[in-house]
């Protein structure tokens, strides 16, 4: 077979020698020919001369290695990471601290289609539930796993009230209730070493965010990941105790 088609004999190179030769034929390259040499050995892999019809053949083909001559790997755990997981539940499944949020930020109320459903009722007294788009639900978002993943609670038996809107926000009103007597003493109970880092109140909380600039810092406090089960548990129960609307609440 003729050139470029011909067949050489294969070298493999480590990455260490590919990179070391062909540092060498870039700068001994003072001439067109040497220049050529470099091109053909970086960008196709050949040693030799210019090889046509009537010149000799390259003297071998190179192949790349980059395993060659490496040290045997120690130990290792191999991780995955999953660009989106989405679920919902009535438990906090993390292994990871929970970074929970006194002043929950608006824009991370889930407002867009995330090609999930979940249960809601079509009336507040409703017994009958429905599935419909999770971001048709109002929700309140509480925190984040890892400064990623963002954890809201659904409340189904809002949605009626949220299509005659067209608002899934949580009104000011309920979110006071939400933190006042709802999460705060959930995580005094849960966590009680954070009872002094806890704002006192939803207005203190909304006080001690706002910047200088008029805008708001949500701060948040990591809940250890092994007090998560009972933090969904006591929370969800009071929630259901303070407003009727809060009793079939979901987290996501």
């Amino acid at each position: 077979m003729q050139y470029p088609d011909e067949i050489n004999n294969l070298t493999q190179l480590t990455m260490e020698r590919f990179v070391g030769h062909s540092q060498h034929l870039y700068t001994v390259g003072q001439d067109p020919l040497s220049e050529l040499a470099f091109v053909r050995f970086v960008l196709a892999g050949r040693v030799g001369p210019n090889a046509d019809e009537d010149e000799e053949p390259d003297q071998c083909c190179v192949t790349l290695n980059c395993l060659q001559g490496l040290s045997p790997l120690p130990p290792t755990r191999i991780i995955r990471d999953l660009d989106s997981a989405i679920g919902v539940s009535c438990t906090l499944p993390y292994i990871s601290a929970l970074g929970v949020w006194p002043i929950p930020p608006f824009k991370e109320t889930l407002k867009k289609d995330n090609h999930s459903r979940g249960i809601a009722y079509e009336s507040e007294d409703a017994d009958t539930s429905i599935f419909v788009p999770m971001h048709k639900i109002p929700n309140v978002p509480l925190g984040k796993v890892q400064q990623r993943h963002v954890v809201r609670i659904f409340f189904p038996r809002l949605y009626s009230t949220a299509q005659l809107d067209n608002d899934v926000h949580v009104s000011q009103e309920d979110l006071a209730l939400i933190y006042n007597r709802c999460l705060r003493p959930t995580l005094i109970e849960v966590v009680p070493e954070f009872r002094d880092r806890l704002p006192t109140s939803y207005a203190a909380a909304f006080t001690h965010s706002k910047t200088c600039s008029g805008g708001l810092a949500f701060g948040s406090l990591d809940i250890p990941w092994d007090r998560l089960e009972r933090v969904a548990e006591i929370l969800l129960a009071k929630l259901g105790e303070q407003k009727e609307d809060a009793t079939d609440s979901e987290e996501d």
